[in-house]
């Protein structure tokens, strides 16, 4: 038996791996990265392996099973066991195509803010014709995308939570066992959190522009814009939510 878990990876959710150990058994590993803060020697068989993982006394963020015979098996075991965790991967399955891959979707070319560098700034007279993913099709994209190994979408514009249909897409993409992330400005957070949480996303990436507000909202074109990514900040975690800076290199700060 290895070192139970810190307190912050028991507060943060485990990446718990199972690999094989020898005939009919696993061994199960946990921790970020696949660092070892347990290790137990379990019976190949879900009823096993679902026993071990609850009397952990943690919700577990990530399942990876290797790909081997009984891997299927054990996989819609553990899906169809909702308390375990947030998502089961067959994950070493794709390593052999440099792991799960990544699909960037520019979901509309709409947007609220004035940013000197880049050309979706409604007041700059590029984008033209505004233009949106038809969210009826989309599911039949991600058919698609998942056959082809990927496993994580992060959605960006223009400004992504202008899509009215951006809640529905992100519930697609869960529904498919794959990841969202979404990039915002954080504008329209404090509106959109409640549904966008709803509808099973964990990552949010606020952009920043400077290391001072002031010239971050004077870029933007959003005066008050502070406010609103700090509100919804504030509430992330009690939805399950994390947040990270999405930071663009420019001229506007230099010590950035």
């Amino acid at each position: 038996m290895r070192p139970q878990a810190s307190e912050g990876e028991a507060q943060h959710g485990i990446f718990r791996r199972a690999r094989r150990f020898g005939q009919g058994h696993e061994r199960l590993r946990c921790g970020w990265y696949g660092k070892i803060v347990r290790e137990v020697k379990v019976a190949s068989e879900p009823e096993a392996l679902l026993k071990v993982l609850r009397d952990a006394g943690y919700h577990f963020k990530l399942i990876g099973l290797e790909a081997r015979p009984l891997s299927q098996w054990l996989f819609s075991a553990l899906t169809e066991a909702d308390t375990v965790a947030t998502t089961v991967f067959v994950i070493l399955r794709l390593i052999r195509y440099g792991g799960p891959a990544l699909c960037n979707m520019a979901v509309t070319n709409s947007c609220n803010a004035t940013c000197d560098f880049c050309n979706f700034a409604y007041d700059k007279g590029h984008v033209g014709k505004l233009k949106w993913i038809d969210a009826n099709v989309f599911d039949r994209a991600l058919d698609i995308l998942y056959q082809r190994n990927i496993r994580y979408v992060s959605f960006f514009g223009g400004e992504t939570l202008l899509h009215p249909r951006l809640h529905d897409m992100i519930a697609m993409v869960v529904a498919k066992n794959m990841e969202p992330a979404v990039i915002t400005n954080g504008w329209l957070l404090p509106t959109k959190l409640d549904k966008l949480a709803k509808a099973g996303l964990k990552t949010v990436y606020v952009a920043i522009d400077s290391a001072r507000l002031e010239e971050h909202e004077s870029n933007r074109g959003l005066r008050g814009l502070e406010q609103r990514i700090r509100a919804a900040n504030s509430r992330m975690h009690s939805l399950g939510m994390t947040s990270f800076a999405q930071v663009t290199i420019n001229k506007i700060d230099r010590r950035l």
